[in-house]
């Protein structure tokens, strides 16, 4: 498998039509839901580059970069990794669920995604990979819980540094995985 092909999802249906007789599903498949949310919330952006030399971070308000900055990379296992995680704070939770149908905390939190995959159970709603809610249990005013953060993070790794267990069991925790995991 390579991390860098592409591929698009494509619906079509002969069977499902409108009131006109035309098909209603006939599109490419897009997850466009961190792009909606985006002027709807606060939000982060990460990159580690693809020589795993840098981090590269953004701070949004509402869509707006008002904070960037780039670092060294101190985890020598990370590289090529992308995360944007968005703070939902009470009026980005009502737009979230107008614009999903679903409450955040019933949707999810941060999803992991391996070379464009989603890994599972990672993000689901009663699951805590990075442990945002033992760090919020320790000290509410200094964390943020699943409840309140939405995101996605994307590993692209072809130098299999991550080792995936089993299509329903997760990632290897080894050293890759937990500097990830310390990193967010």
């Amino acid at each position: 498998i390579d991390p860098n092909k592409t591929f698009n999802v494509h619906l079509l249906s002969n069977d499902v039509k409108d009131k006109r007789g035309e098909l209603i599903y006939d599109e490419v498949i897009e997850n466009k839901l961190a792009t909606k949310i985006d002027d709807k919330s606060i939000s982060v952006r990460a990159l580690v580059s693809k020589d795993g030399k840098t981090i590269a971070t953004e701070l949004r308000h509402y869509g707006t970069v008002i904070l960037s900055y780039e670092e060294d990379n101190p985890y020598s296992e990370l590289n090529n990794i992308k995360a944007h995680i968005h703070y939902l704070n009470s009026a980005s939770k009502v737009s979230f669920h107008s614009i999903t149908g679903y409450k955040s905390f019933d949707y999810g939190s941060a999803m992991l995604f391996f070379n464009g995959f989603r890994v599972m159970p990672y993000g689901d709603p009663k699951d805590d990979w990075l442990r945002l809610n033992q760090r919020k249990a320790q000290g509410t005013m200094r964390h943020l819980g699943t409840r309140e953060l939405f995101g996605i993070v994307e590993i692209n790794d072809g130098s299999r540094k991550f080792a995936p267990v089993s299509s329903r069991e997760g990632m290897e925790n080894n050293l890759a995985f937990k500097q990830l995991a310390d990193l967010s």
